[in-house]
């Protein structure tokens, strides 16, 4: 495919082109319910022609309740419908119902990669102090490669920008910054990339200076990423953490049973998608480069005890 360059050097193909911006996190090595342990990477891709009705609406439902700091899922400590300090959970239970019911609207979507660290070989990504980082730069790279190519096929993707919460671990590792850019530009024909490095950014907005309205959007991936690790893991007790992942189970269900569904009143085909890896013991030797191999072991049924226990679909 031959790529229009404009005056600035960047891609430029209008009939095919779709320029996004990509919002990324991470929740570190946790226990769960079942005594296994996970850590999870998740990234929001917002459509750049869709990032400003997007921020629109999430904006607004911060007004509806009453809450202008910084928005964590684990803070969620009281139910939306307590009698006092209730406006983080009902905060949050608009903005993920904002992406629950954003179906043919396309502002919103997500891919969430977790990771079962004990079925890897953990000493075959380095020394222990460096080992999280190593194994989180490659599985990465895993999960920004299939984002991309299962969200956007058959279209030249254009990456504006590449946000990241800021992780000092991570801003400090010697390839993070910039190796997944630079392996994914060469190996994807129809992926560009209009920043080398990724931005690493406070996901306070009010607090970040430079990229204030896109903190919004990393607190939402905060957001949809505990709410997820929440779902399948079930290892925090607050009653606000429980109520979101109770309320966002179900999608996570619809998925898993039919995933190729593109008649879903969730709208969720091709536009959130999750996985697991892997589901048996894997040494270094059986993960590499090859994206094939690695997407081959990923798999997607786990537990859901929110709705496992009798407690329902609420959709």
């Amino acid at each position: 495919m031959t790529v229009n360059l404009n005056l600035f050097g960047k891609a430029e193909n209008p009939d095919r082109d779709t320029r996004v911006f990509i919002y990324c996190d991470e929740i570190k090595v946790v226990k769960n319910y079942l005594n296994e342990k996970w850590f999870y990477i998740g990234m929001l891709i917002i459509p750049e022609e869709n990032k400003e009705d997007a921020l629109t609406v999430l904006m607004k439902a911060r007004d509806e309740s009453n809450y202008y700091s910084e928005l964590h899922f684990s803070g969620l400590t009281n139910f939306s419908y307590a009698n006092a300090y209730n406006e983080k959970t009902m905060l949050a239970k608009k903005w993920v119902n904002l992406v629950l019911e954003d179906g043919s609207e396309k502002k919103f979507y997500f891919n969430i990669l977790g990771i079962n660290t004990g079925n890897l070989d953990l000493t075959s990504f380095g020394k222990k102090k460096e080992q999280f980082q190593n194994a989180y730069n490659r599985f990465f790279r895993t999960l920004l490669n299939s984002s991309v190519k299962y969200f956007f096929p058959g279209q030249s993707v254009i990456v504006v920008n590449l946000f990241h919460d800021n992780e000092q671990a991570m801003q400090l590792h010697k390839y993070f910054n910039w190796h997944a850019i630079y392996k994914l530009s060469k190996q994807i024909e129809d992926v560009h990339f209009e920043s080398s490095s990724i931005n690493f950014i406070d996901s306070n907005h009010n607090n970040e200076r430079q990229y204030s309205e896109e903190s919004h959007f990393i607190q939402l991936i905060d957001l949809l990423l505990g709410a997820f690790k929440q779902s399948f893991d079930k290892n925090c007790k607050r009653d606000g953490c429980n109520e979101i992942a109770q309320m966002f189970s179900p999608l996570l269900k619809k998925i898993i049973d039919n995933p190729m569904n593109k008649n879903s009143w969730y709208g969720y085909y091709r536009k959130y998608s999750f996985g697991f890896f892997p589901s048996q013991r894997l040494n270094m030797k059986d993960i590499d480069d090859d994206f094939t191999k690695v997407k081959s072991k990923i798999f997607q049924r786990r537990p859901l005890p929110y709705i496992n226990q009798g407690q329902g679909e609420l959709f």
